[in-house]
């Protein structure tokens, strides 16, 4: 049971990281429109969530 979990959370946690990178890609690349519209660059909206 405890082997389970622990799979499901590393299987969890790898797929935020791949979703972070990915957005972290595309909000550099959209970095301007991303400043205007947040305010924020995207490199601390990251550090705050």
């Amino acid at each position: 049971m405890k082997v389970k979990i622990t799979v499901l959370l590393l299987s969890v946690l790898l797929t935020l990281s791949i979703l972070v990178l990915s957005l972290g890609a595309l909000a550099q690349e959209n970095q301007e429109l991303t400043k205007v519209r947040v305010g924020v660059t995207p490199y601390s909206m990251w550090q705050i969530w």
